[in-house]
């Protein structure tokens, strides 16, 4: 699979450590107002809904993921919802796997 630059240092590390480990099970944290326990399904190419001609359209890679568990969510932005698609622009600040290890720190 193919990662560009804006994408090496969050998709490419966690299919790094799915495809290693065999293991999609993960701790998810945006904030500490926002953490969930996931399971990472598909990865995919998806784009930005721009026109495919336009200067502005961009193809990246995603992944569904499916919210096992909200563990916090003070905001309840996420109540009700049970899949979405994670991409390198709203990819989490830190991952987890459920054993505690952490495989990705502080994205920014």
């Amino acid at each position: 699979m193919y990662f560009t630059e804006k994408e090496k240092s969050n998709m490419a590390v966690l299919f790094s450590e799915i495809s290693n480990t065999k293991k999609n099970d993960f701790i998810f944290f945006y904030s500490d107002d926002l953490i969930f326990s996931v399971k990472v399904e598909n990865f995919f190419d998806s784009d930005n809904d721009e026109d495919f001609d336009s200067e502005n359209y961009e193809e990246y890679n995603a992944c569904v993921v499916q919210i096992k568990q909200i563990l916090v969510d003070k905001n309840n932005k996420f109540k009700g919802i049970e899949l979405f698609e994670l991409n390198y622009r709203n990819f989490p600040r830190k991952i987890k796997t459920e054993d505690g290890r952490i495989i990705l720190k502080e994205f920014v």
